[in-house]
């Protein structure tokens, strides 16, 4: 972790700090990325094993999958900027029967991490 991240400044400027937090969030990210499928392959393996004494049934093409929240404010703007922009398009979408009310209402709950 950088210093600047825990408010040691000493040696390090703005332009260092901005440097030097790229790879740091890449890192992160990457972390994040690996956790998820940690918890996907152990989600998996617990439904297996509980399929394999009889306890549940198993769908077809079953498929776990862990997500990940924003790791930088750049991330979570964007997020933000995605879910306006959406906000703004939907009301159109709908007038011109391009999209179906249960259709909007997925999007908006994907979007927003509720679904």
């Amino acid at each position: 972790m950088p210093l600047h991240f825990l408010s040691e400044g000493e040696s390090a400027t703005r332009t260092t700090a901005a440097e030097m937090g790229d790879p740091t969030f890449r890192h992160y990210r990457q972390r994040q990325l690996f956790f998820c499928h940690m918890l996907e392959d152990l989600a998996m393996t617990v439904l297996g094993r509980a399929a394999a004494l009889g306890r549940i049934q198993l769908p077809e093409g079953l498929r776990v999958v862990a997500e990940a929240g924003p790791v930088t404010r750049a991330d979570s703007l964007r997020l933000a900027q995605t879910a306006r922009e959406l906000a703004q398009a939907l009301p159109l979408f709908l007038e011109r029967g391009w999209l179906e009310d249960e259709q909007a209402r997925s999007w908006v709950q994907r979007l927003l991490g509720s679904a």
